[in-house]
């Protein structure tokens, strides 16, 4: 059994990397905290130690050292170590201020007067637009977050990542904005390049909103309370249609200055989600359609729902092929006349894999129409849902023998069954 060491180990070093090695680990997840010249070094320990290094690459961020935090386990009992944080990092919180008294405790406190609520709340890793730095770094993985995500979320997100990775191999990608608009719209809380590749001026965190932010849209510059039509200047050219859903969000300008406040937002500046039940206008770089709900002109519009992303994810979905892997079979007859199959394949693993099986049944005269060779190729070619094709098949059975089909579905299931791979 291949062992993997998690990112909850905090492995973050060359010496980490060695105990590792030494404990049997084939792989090891390295803590989310490292940055990308010191993945390079401990990949250098690694290959010396025949260890595999995979990094995080897109999804959640940790407030905390990766494997050290206890504030799940300490409010709620439940262990973020155990792969069941709370996730209390996203709750709002209060900052507040004072004196300790003689025994460390807060005395003559007071609330910070702050706009943030969520003081824990880190944005998403997202590595997309730099995968050529970290594909220089000579990973053997890049880990994409799937705990807790819905289906179409990871099937867009790990189509988007493999597509890329293929086509650097070849050298021939560069980032592409529409890509990056649909890792937003899958899921986003704000996308950041994280600790691996963190600029001075950008930051993780995301303390405003712990949740989805969707894809910004553009800016309204117009509403009618008579039609109820709004009018979006764009910044974004993803396109929008009947049936998707959308927020209007103030605008950041509008909530940092309380004079406007009450000009510029309604309902003290929530947020208005609703969904779109007419076709929208494009025109030029302007967007108009019908609302439901009264809007102000300073809001952001976001898209959060799109049913042409949730199309693409379900033919993703539905297209998923499991690995071919090609098997070469000799089909003859034992001594007792039972079908024999001897095959032989190059696993995942890279080794040769060799295994035969023996049917419970034996071949007899035919009376009326006896078996050919290209029969028992087409039976034996079916090999469905399992991991396997039929590469080179040689069929050393003569044509003057006969057993029902089914006998040959049969001995075709039992060859493939996991079980009996050695």
């Amino acid at each position: 059994m291949k062992l993997h060491a998690s990112t909850q180990l905090t492995i973050h070093n060359s010496a980490g990397v060695k105990w590792a090695g030494k404990f049997g680990f084939k792989r090891i997840v390295l803590a989310r905290e490292l940055k990308i010249t010191e993945v390079k070094a401990i990949v250098e320990t690694a290959s010396k130690n025949r260890v595999e290094i995979e990094i995080f690459g897109h999804g959640a961020l940790c407030y905390s050292y990766s494997g050290q935090c206890l504030l799940s386990s300490f409010i709620g009992g439940r262990s973020g170590n155990r792969g069941v944080c709370a996730q209390p990092c996203r709750k709002a919180y209060k900052l507040v201020n004072g004196k300790k008294d003689e025994y460390d405790r807060p005395i003559e406190t007071h609330t910070s007067d702050i706009s943030d609520k969520f003081l824990l709340s880190t944005q998403d890793l997202c590595v997309y637009s730099q995968l050529e730095k970290i594909i220089g770094s000579n990973i053997n993985s890049l880990k994409i977050e799937g705990r807790m995500r819905s289906q179409e979320y990871v099937g867009i997100v790990i189509n988007i990542y493999r597509k890329a990775l293929d086509s650097l191999k070849y050298g021939k990608w560069s980032s592409n904005k529409d890509n990056l608009s649909k890792l937003m719209l899958a899921f986003n809380r704000g996308f950041s390049s994280g600790y691996l590749l963190k600029s001075d001026r950008e930051t993780i965190m995301g303390r405003d909103t712990p949740g989805n932010r969707g894809l910004y849209i553009g800016d309204v510059v117009g509403y009618s309370n008579k039609t109820k039509i709004v009018t979006v200047k764009l910044k974004n050219r993803f396109k929008i249609g009947k049936g998707d859903g959308v927020v209007f969000k103030a605008s950041n300008q509008t909530i940092q200055t309380k004079k406007h406040r009450k000009e510029s937002m309604l309902n003290d500046g929530a947020p208005v989600g609703m969904a779109i039940e007419e076709d929208p206008v494009y025109k030029g770089n302007l967007l108009t359609f019908k609302v439901k709900k009264p809007l102000n002109k300073n809001s952001m519009l976001y898209l959060t729902r799109s049913l042409t992303l949730n199309y693409e994810a379900s033919d993703i979905i539905k297209n998923v092929r499991n690995p071919s892997v090609p098997m070469d079979m000799v089909v003859s007859l034992d001594v007792n006349m039972a079908v024999k199959i001897n095959g032989s394949f190059q696993g995942l693993d890279g080794h040769k894999h060799c295994l035969t099986v023996i049917s419970d049944f034996k071949m007899e005269n035919a009376i009326n129409k006896p078996l050919t060779n290209d029969k028992i190729s087409d039976q034996l070619n079916k090999t469905g849902k399992t991991n396997f094709m039929i590469g080179k098949l040689d069929i050393d059975i003569p044509e003057t023998l006969f057993t029902p089909i089914s006998n040959l579905n049969k001995v075709r299931r039992d060859f493939l069954k996991p079980q009996k791979l050695s």
